[in-house]
């Protein structure tokens, strides 16, 4: 990738190929994007783009955050690019009304608008990478800032070079020698008022918190860079040993996954499995506590799944937004024509077999009165389960056969008017079954 130059290269330029080359960041025939603010690190990053004639579009948005300024910001950037006979592309947010509706912070909103546009753009237009003009600084403030929130391992490595399709190429300057190499060369850029804004955190870190930092530690920038570098092997190690974990302890279930829960298992594991699923910190670190615990049937719920303990397992579900189930059936027709059943009436002489299977439920066809009905409301409810002289409350009798509040939410009972006739698939009522006066025969098998 390197080209000769007339003139002597400035060192910027030659740690930028060095850099690129290094972390193999940019290739000959990539179609790079390159979002572009117009402040000193993206105008520099542009200027060593053209420079060593790599092909690149622009990206601005106009987040219409400091009125007036933003227009110039634009207007200097499509300058820029028209000198530069650089294909721009530009667009604009409300971002204040956008991040209010969205319940977030306005920089939050302005950095997921602008990711989620620069992606749609290099789908639209077949970019292969997307430039940001992130340096040292950059990434000292954002570990920082990670760790004033709480952070694991992702948040102490902080930006890498390059992040699937976001590359990148500054992360190895500082400040200075950018500032250096724009005056030296005679740029112009734009300069963000709200920089020197204390009312935002990451402002805070770096005109209060890093200066003092920088006393005790002029490298302080290099230091906290190569520190995360470092991590990166930890994490990769940590990764390998939980997807080992994973392939040996956590198995898929139907609209979820179990874990069985080991003795001195790394929090950290937990964090892995349940992150993605929506659970922050606080949570998993209540998860943690459902692990050291002996109780079951407590649970935990994130914006989409459903965390439970039973005894040496934990549960995740789905949390589907379905009703309760409540069908009525009026006649043998309508029963039969149930999907999740398969309906028979048969009479006694053509039934060879009185075996009682759970999903299978026989009645004596005579002793049962329509409507029916298909219900999941088993609060307070008893029946008389097969083969027992006795009545049993629904609730116990799930207790009994040991199964969590996930199972137990999914249960369905067939009744007659206020009589239970089925739990089903789990055990048929003892007042309908078949005996030696039976001459009608109603055979339902639970799909």
């Amino acid at each position: 990738m390197e080209q000769k130059s007339k003139n002597k290269q400035h060192s910027l330029e030659i740690k930028f190929l060095q850099f690129i080359s290094k972390e193999n960041l940019i290739h000959k025939n990539d179609h790079l994007l390159l979002g572009i603010s117009g402040g000193k690190d993206s105008v520099c990053l542009f200027h060593l783009l053209r420079h060593f004639k790599f092909r690149f579009s622009c990206a601005h948005v106009n987040f219409k955050l400091r009125g007036q300024e933003s227009q110039a910001d634009e207007d200097f950037i499509v300058k820029l690019c028209a000198q530069n006979n650089i294909n721009l592309h530009t667009t604009s947010f409300d971002t204040d009304k956008i991040a209010k509706k969205l319940k977030i912070s306005t920089q939050m909103a302005a950095r997921d608008l602008r990711y989620d546009w620069f992606k749609k753009l290099a789908q639209e237009h077949q970019y292969n990478k997307i430039l940001v003009a992130h340096n040292l600084q950059d990434n000292s403030e954002t570990i920082l800032l990670n760790l004033t929130r709480g952070t694991g391992l992702d948040g102490l490595i902080g930006l890498r070079p390059m992040n699937a399709s976001i590359i990148r190429p500054l992360l190895f300057a500082d400040v200075d020698s950018i500032f250096t190499y724009l005056k030296s060369k005679r740029l112009k850029y734009r300069e963000d008022s709200s920089n020197t804004s204390l009312k935002y955190k990451r402002n805070s870190i770096r005109l209060e918190v890093i200066p003092k930092l920088q006393i005790l530690n002029p490298s302080f920038h290099q230091t906290i860079y190569e520190t995360g570098q470092n991590l990166i092997d930890v994490q990769n190690f940590m990764v390998s040993s939980f997807e080992n974990f994973k392939a040996e302890f956590i198995t898929d279930i139907e609209n979820g996954q179990t874990l069985d829960i080991q003795s001195n298992m790394p929090s950290y594991f937990l964090h892995n499995w349940l992150k993605p699923f929506g659970f922050n910190s606080s949570q998993i670190e209540d998860a943690f506590q459902l692990i050291k615990n002996n109780v079951s049937g407590k649970h935990l719920s994130s914006i989409s799944h459903q965390l439970t303990k039973n005894r040496q397992q934990l549960i995740l579900t789905k949390i589907l937004e379905t009703s309760k189930v409540n069908i009525f059936f009026k006649d043998l027709k309508e029963i039969q024509l149930h999907k999740d059943f398969r309906v028979k009436l048969m009479n006694r002489g053509d039934f060879d077999t009185l075996n009682v299977e759970a999903k299978v439920l026989l009645l004596d066809y005579d002793k049962i009165q329509f409507p029916l009905q298909l219900t999941q409301n088993y609060k307070n409810e008893k029946f008389k389960p097969f083969g027992l002289n006795h009545f049993v409350k629904i609730s116990d009798f799930l207790i009994q056969k040991k199964m969590s509040s996930i199972e137990k939410s999914k249960v369905l009972l067939l009744k007659q008017n206020e009589k239970v006739i089925w739990v089903v698939n789990h055990r048929s009522d003892d007042r309908f079954k078949i005996n030696k006066s039976t001459q009608s025969i109603l055979k339902i098998i639970s799909l």
